[in-house]
């Protein structure tokens, strides 16, 4: 399954290569996007001003440890201007069954320039290992629109997104 979403035309595209299916979902006008919308079939829905519900129980937790922030400055990935900060968590010891505290960090650098992209992240955490990404080629010119389409021999089904009252939207 292939997901892609053009911020041009404002549609989301679900592709089953099992099927040779595309379902195109074209999302309500940015100004329009407030309430409850559903697509033609049924099979999708969205608040766009989800509050929430009274039913809803609020999750409470005992106090934890805050975090540690530390800013890493500024430097280059790929050409782009990036900023990084570090956040530094210990779980006690004995708080999830560990016998000794256990300290995790998390390096992210983000682009400014790009609303905040991640270039580079860094998750270091002993029950898990180290897990380094990093953007390695960057290219900021117009994409293909190719790209945002289905293959040819796709059959391609066009949802639209209409307005409903939210009482009818599932629970």
């Amino acid at each position: 399954m292939t997901f892609v979403h053009d911020p041009v035309d404002d549609t989301n595209t679900n592709w089953q290569s099992r099927t040779h299916e595309a379902v195109v979902q074209k999302l309500p006008p940015q100004d329009q996007r407030h309430g409850c919308w559903r697509n033609d079939a049924g099979t999708f829905s969205a608040n766009f001003d989800p509050h929430p519900s009274p039913q809803m129980p609020v999750a409470t937790t005992a106090p934890q440890q805050q975090p540690q922030m530390e800013d890493l400055g500024t430097t280059t990935i790929e050409g782009i201007e990036v900023h990084g900060r570090r956040i530094t968590r210990t779980i006690p010891a004995g708080k999830i069954g560990n016998d000794q505290p256990l300290v995790t960090t998390n390096e992210i650098w983000n682009a400014p320039s790009l609303m905040g992209l991640t270039l580079k992240s860094i998750s270091d955490d002993p029950r898990n290992g180290k897990v380094t990404r990093e953007v390695v080629h960057l290219d900021l010119g117009e994409p293909d629109q190719a790209i945002f389409q289905p293959p040819s021999d796709y059959k391609v089904q066009v949802q639209e997104m209409h307005q409903v009252p939210c009482e009818q939207l599932p629970h």
